[in-house]
């Protein structure tokens, strides 16, 4: 596990941090009359306070972006180490990468804009609030990837669901897959809403020549969508694959859940790479513009974000990355949208916190009441009678065979909650690592090993059962 977990956060981060270089990285060049998102003349170029703030942010981000790229390579080792620190070290080391990427980003275009008022670098003839190139404006079929090619694996998606019924029920062992599930099947509904917004948006006027704006918004729909379409696939495949080697076995092999994470990652891949080609070749059709057809609307832009009430359109392209997309926070829409997603990333980590608090300083609780057994340990319980107890051991130590977790925690010194054995099958543990004997008890339909805080207790729990 501490494996499949170095190489699948090791991708992750480098994926991030690099995507990040090169959709950030180039912001102090001066490409479609902006310099840092922010619409300047080229004689303004040549100001040394434009030169200094240049320098400063170019090496402000050089030392941010290698910098992180180490810390993202090197945390990974803390896998082998402790999870749980891992899993504190990794929320810290994002926060941090998001608040900075944020602040070179933001800061240094709120400064340019600052100049560009402070020395009117502003031409009145492409100062416009809304520009309509009406050629363009008559061409309905922008030709993107259609609609309808999210619907199949949507389709496959929610009939796996019924397929794997096990995952519509309340049992606790099968709560991981449960949870892959229904996130699998939230992105691929995502991207399909995504795939809306990118057909709906407004379009974009590069100059005064109608059918290279045609081509340019025609390029930017069809290559977002290819993406969307791709990604949506991957993402649903890789569900399919988990599901077909899961359902109705035993014992599933680490290596598919590594091959799902796999998968996954691809399908970020296949999301960015039509993107990034679109972009690309964006920009040589946009080459071929001999008067480039400049809009001033940086005042609109002028907090880092786009906010214009007067614009109809929620979903925009980003100014400071060409290969994202922005919300109008003009519209009442974007606010509550990311008011909600800000609220349940927040519930998310402190979920996640908690999680992992429990998981600190474990105490295994044994107790009877009558003829009923509970055990209890990181908010896991087991419940069981005499009736149902069939056979109680106590072992040396635990079997030799291969656990995987399907809803429980581990770390160094614990293991607490549901797992699945190679041969033992379905089974709970509630076990202290550095602790000595361990408990098999066995029940009618499945296992639990139990190991206390202390040898003694674990001792004095079994001479309770055996009477």
């Amino acid at each position: 596990m501490e494996v499949a977990l170095f190489f699948i956060f090791l991708i992750t981060n480098l994926f991030v941090v690099l995507i990040c270089q090169y959709s950030y990285g180039k912001r102090d060049r001066y490409e479609d009359g902006m310099l840092m998102g922010v619409h300047i003349p080229a004689y303004a170029l040549e100001q040394e306070e434009v030169r200094k703030l240049c320098t400063k942010s170019k090496r402000e981000w050089k030392i941010f972006n290698r910098g992180n790229l180490i810390v993202s390579i090197l945390i990974n080792f803390l896998c082998f180490f402790d999870i749980t620190v891992f899993l504190v070290v990794y929320v810290i080391w994002m926060a941090e990468y998001m608040c900075g990427l944020w602040c070179l980003v933001i800061f240094p275009h709120r400064k340019m804009y600052q100049m560009k008022m402070e020395h009117q670098w502003i031409d009145e003839r492409s100062k416009k609030v809304v520009p309509m190139d009406t050629e363009v404006s008559d061409f309905a079929d922008k030709r993107p990837w259609s609609l309808k090619w999210h619907f199949p694996i949507l389709f496959l998606l929610v009939l796996s669901g019924f397929w794997y019924s096990e995952i519509w029920g309340g049992a606790p062992e099968f709560f991981g897959d449960r949870i892959l599930f229904f996130s699998t099947l939230g992105i691929s509904v995502l991207f399909l809403l995504f795939h809306i917004g990118i057909q709906r948006r407004k379009d974009d006027v590069c100059s005064g020549n109608a059918n290279i704006n045609l081509a340019a918004n025609r390029l930017f729909r069809r290559s977002w969508t290819i993406g969307l379409v791709t990604a949506s696939w991957i993402n649903g495949s890789a569900w399919l694959f988990l599901a077909f080697e899961s359902r109705g076995k035993g014992w599933v092999d680490p290596g598919v859940y590594t091959a799902y994470g796999f998968l996954t990652a691809a399908a970020a891949a296949g999301l960015l790479v039509p993107v990034m080609w679109g972009i690309q070749k964006r920009k040589r059709i946009l080459s071929a513009v001999t008067k480039p057809y400049s809009v001033d609307d940086d005042e609109y832009w002028r907090k880092g974000w786009y906010n214009n009430p007067k614009d109809p359109h929620l979903l925009i392209q980003d100014r400071l990355n060409s290969m994202n997309m922005s919300l109008n926070y003009g519209r009442p829409a974007a606010r509550i949208i990311m008011g909600v997603t800000g609220v349940l990333t927040a519930a998310l980590v402190i979920w996640v916190i908690v999680i992992i608090l429990r998981f600190e300083n474990v105490d295994i609780h044994f107790e009877q009441t009558g003829d009923t057994f509970l055990v209890e340990a990181a908010g896991y319980e087991c419940e069981f009678t005499k009736e149902e107890i069939v056979e109680v051991t106590l072992l040396d130590r635990m079997p030799e065979d291969k656990f995987i977790r399907t809803n429980g925690g581990s770390t160094e010194d614990y293991d607490i909650g549901h797992f699945k054995g190679k041969e033992t099958g379905k089974c709970m543990l509630f076990l202290d690592k550095e602790s000595g004997p361990v408990l098999e008890i066995q029940l009618k339909d499945e296992k639990i090993f139990v190991a206390g805080n202390e040898e003694e207790d674990t001792k004095s729990w079994y001479q309770m059962l055996s009477l």
